[in-house]
């Protein structure tokens, strides 16, 4: 393991089960670094078997606020905001999951490993306005079950269109199909 890492596994092992919270918001929001919130639950779990289910929920608190974070900013930015962070082959791919089948595109993001593009199937929801509880929901649920494993909900489609991606009450609902 390169040094850099182990210094910053160690600073974020130090903090425990806050270390853990902190990590995992980091990882979920805008900054991407070189180790994940997994690692760092095994090797707390691994110390202290009975923190198992503080680790999980420090985890999944940690993504929630993480993604919500990423959301703020992208649903503000919209789809243009969208363009400079996304490459255009991904972004067109992640447009037309999201409108076709939106729950099922986050699921299979929260339990895809890496290097599959978690940061922008969240980035891309959000700027095409899908609803922030339905974006939260999605997205926590796996978290609970190790951050990347869960069962799929029925697809979610887009049932109309949006006149203005700024305005989520503009925006076309999104129902149940």
């Amino acid at each position: 393991m390169n040094l850099s890492i182990r210094h910053l596994l160690a600073f974020f092992l130090q903090f425990g089960v806050f270390g853990l919270l902190l990590l995992a918001i980091a990882d979920d929001s805008f900054l991407f670094l070189p180790i994940g919130s997994d690692l760092l639950t095994v090797l707390l779990v691994a110390r202290h078997h009975d923190q198992l289910p503080i680790c999980v929920l420090a985890a999944a608190t940690g993504s929630t606020i993480g993604v919500f974070l990423l959301d703020l900013v992208c649903r503000r930015g919209g789809e243009e905001g969208l363009k400079r962070l996304v490459k255009p082959k991904l972004l067109g791919y992640l447009k037309q999951q999201m409108e076709k089948h939106a729950a099922a595109a986050l699921i299979v993001s929260c339990l895809a490993p890496p290097p599959f593009p978690f940061g922008a199937s969240i980035a891309t929801a959000s700027a095409f306005q899908y609803p922030r509880p339905h974006l939260l929901a999605w997205s926590s649920l796996p978290a609970q079950f190790d951050s990347r494993w869960s069962a799929g909900p029925p697809s979610i489609s887009d049932a109309g269109s949006c006149g203005s991606r700024t305005q989520p009450s503009l925006c076309g609902s999104w129902a149940f199909s």
